[in-house]
C-alpha cells in the first residue's frame, strides 16, 4: 500500500523508496517522570506509523501525509520556527538535525500514513519522529545507536515543535520488544526489559477522543514547576529528591510547586514497584499502584480532566479490573486498564453505556499486545545497523 501511494505522490522517483515504520506507545505507569529523570514503564503498541522514503539529489524535502491529505515542501537548510505549529515540523526537525550533526547529506520524498489515534496521548508525534530518521538514515546507509537517534528526535521536538518532552516516547519507539515493557531509567538511559506474561489479563486502552488545546503549554509549566522545586531543594532533578528532603523544604516551595514534585517523587516510587509486581505476575498489587498514580496525578499534578477522572472512576467499580488510570500527558486522552480477560466484554459494555450515558457521546477502546520498535517493513533491503 505504501508502495503504490508512494508511486502515485511521486511518479518521477526512478528509486524504490524504503519501507519503515514505528509504534505508538502506552505508558502503563511513571507519568511526566521522564523529564525530571526518574523511572518510566511503557509498551510499545500495534499501532504504527509507516514511512515510505526515497532519497533526492539535492537538499529539498517533500512530505505528503495521507492522514491530513496534505503535502509540504522544505530546504534542509531552511528556518523553522516552532511558533507556527505546522504539522510536518516533527520531520523537518529531526532530518535537520541528522544533517546538521554529519549523519546524512540529502533531501528526500517521504509519504506517511498511522494508524495512531492523533492528540490521544499514544505518542504518534514521536513514532513519526523514530520513523523518520530510522528511514532516512538507511536510505544514507548510516548506521546510528538507537538512543541517539532517540536523543536527536527529543531535540526535534524541543527546537522545532516548542514541547519540551522527555525521552520516553522516543526510546519505546525506537527499542520497543515484543511481549515486554520496558523500565527505562531516564536519568542513565538504562533499559530493563520487563516480561508481560499476560495469563488471563489483558491491557485495555479507553480513549475519552477529547484533545485538550492547552496541554502542550501546560506540559511546559508543570516542567518549569518541577525545576522549580528541584532548584530549591538545591538538587540537579527531583530524581535526587525524597519525601523526607520535600517536607523540609515544604515551606519554601508555593503550594504548586510542592504539590508537582510530590507526584514526581511517589511516582518514581510507585513505577519501581509496579515493575517487580509485574514480574511476579502480582496484578492485585499492580492495580493499586495504577490507581494511586491517577489520583496524584489528579491532586497533585493537576493534568487530569473529568473525562478521564470518570473513565477511572467507573473502571474501578467493574468486576474484574485490576487498576486503571490515565496514560500520556493529560488534559485529555486516554486511559489505561488492566482487566482479567474473562470480564473483558463484560468491560467494554458497561464502560462504554456508562460514558454514553455521562457525556453523550462513547469513547473508543483499542486493545494491544507489547510490539517491537522501529523497522524496516522490507528485510532484503535492510541496511547492517549497529542496533
Amino acid at each position: 500500500m505504501m508502495n503504490i501511494l508512494f508511486q502515485k505522490c511521486f511518479p518521477e522517483s526512478t528509486a524504490a523508496p524504503l519501507l519503515c515504520s514505528a509504534p505508538g506507545r502506552v505508558n502503563l505507569i511513571g507519568e511526566h517522570t521522564d523529564y525530571n529523570n526518574g523511572f518510566v514503564l511503557p509498551m510499545a503498541i500495534e499501532f504504527r506509523t509507516k514511512l515510505a522514503l526515497s532519497l533526492r539529489k539535492d537538499k529539498i524535502v517533500h512530505v505528503y501525509s495521507k492522514n491530513l491529505d496534505k503535502h509540504a515542501e522544505f530546504h534542509l537548510t531552511d528556518n523553522f520556527d516552532p511558533s507556527k505549529q505546522q504539522w510536518y515540523f516533527y520531520i523537518a526537525g529531526v532530518l535537520q538535525l541528522l544533517m546538521k550533526q554529519g549523519y546524512a547529506t540529502y533531501g528526500a520524498d517521504i509519504v506517511i500514513a498511522s494508524d495512531i489515534p492523533m492528540g490521544a496521548g499514544l505518542s504518534s508525534s514521536a513514532s513519526l519522529e523514530i520513523a523518520a530518521g530510522f528511514a532516512y538514515l538507511s536510505a544514507h546507509h548510516r548506521p546510528i545507536d538507537p538512543i541517539k537517534l532517540a536523543m536527536i528526535c527529543q531535540q526535534a521536538e524541543h527546537h522545532y515543535v516548542g514541547t519540551r518532552c522527555g525521552i520516553m516516547d522516543q526510546l519505546i519507539a525506537s527499542l520497543g520488544q515484543e511481549q515486554h515493557a520496558l523500565l527505562i531509567d531516564c536519568e542513565s538511559l538504562h533499559l530493563k526489559p520487563i516480561p508481560l506474561n499476560m495469563h488471563q489479563v489483558t491491557w485495555l486502552i479507553c480513549d475519552t477522543t477529547i484533545r485538550h488545546q492547552l496541554a502542550s503549554s501546560a506540559y511546559n509549566i508543570r516542567r518549569q514547576e518541577c525545576e522549580q522545586g528541584a532548584a530549591a531543594m538545591q538538587v540537579n532533578s527531583l530524581r535526587q529528591a525524597n519525601l523526607a528532603m520535600l517536607t523540609t523544604y515544604k515551606t519554601k516551595l508555593s503550594p504548586n510547586v510542592y504539590q508537582r514534585c510530590h507526584h514526581v517523587i511517589t511516582e518514581n516510587e510507585r513505577t519501581l514497584k509496579a515493575a517487580i509486581a509485574m514480574q511476579n505476575q502480582d496484578w492485585l498489587t499492580l492495580g493499586k499502584l495504577m490507581a494511586a498514580s491517577h489520583r496524584s496525578l489528579q491532586h497533585d499534578y493537576h493534568v487530569s480532566c473529568k473525562e478521564l477522572d470518570f473513565l477511572v472512576d467507573q473502571a474501578l467499580s467493574i468486576p474484574g479490573v485490576y487498576g486503571a488510570r490515565m496514560t500520556g500527558g493529560g488534559f485529555g486522552g486516554c486511559t489505561i486498564n488492566l482487566i482479567q480477560d474473562a470480564y473483558l466484554n463484560e468491560f467494554k459494555q458497561k464502560i462504554t453505556s456508562y460514558y454514553q450515558a455521562q457525556f453523550s457521546y462513547p469513547p473508543k477502546i483499542y486493545q494491544s499486545k507489547p510490539q517491537a520498535g522501529v523497522k524496516l517493513a522490507i528485510p532484503e533491503i535492510a541496511i547492517e545497523h549497529e542496533f
